[in-house]
Formats: structure tokens, C-alpha cells, sequence
């Protein structure tokens, strides 16, 4: 089944990212977290094509307006 640029192979990609990323890295995901952890497997899809040092100066550049506190993050 294909949907102008997305298909069904689409998300079987992003599910295996997001299963390896589970299984080989996290191995736990908080549920309150859980938005972040699936934001930094899309990233990785969607930059998949991107040479590495691209793909950090994306990831600073994008990261450099966000702030996420330590208070917010423990609570």
C-alpha cells in the first residue's frame, strides 16, 4: 500500500529503529520520557542518509533552542 512518498516499508523501518533502540540501548523506557525516546528514533530515520558529522551538526543546531531543565526531567 503506498500513500504518495509513504508506504507500509515506511513504518516497518521506524518500528525496527524503535525496537533496536529499545532492546540494544535503552532497555527500559519510562513512560514519561516515551515522546523523547520515539523523537530521537524519527531523527535517526530521517537522517538516516546524512553522513555522520552532518548528522551532529543537525542534531546541535536543533538542539540548541530546546532546554529541558533537570527539575522537569526528575519529576
Amino acid at each position: 500500500m503506498c500513500v504518495g512518498a509513504l508506504n507500509t516499508n515506511s513504518i516497518e523501518s521506524l518500528w525496527a529503529i524503535v525496537k533496536r533502540a529499545y532492546i540494544g540501548i535503552h532497555h527500559h523506557w519510562s513512560e514519561k520520557h516515551t515522546q523523547r525516546y520515539l523523537d530521537g528514533c524519527a531523527f535517526r530515520l530521517n537522517t538516516k542518509d546524512a553522513d555522520p558529522s552532518a548528522r551532529v551538526g543537525i542534531l546541535i543546531s536543533q538542539g540548541l533552542s530546546i532546554r529541558l531543565p533537570y527539575r522537569e526531567l526528575t519529576q
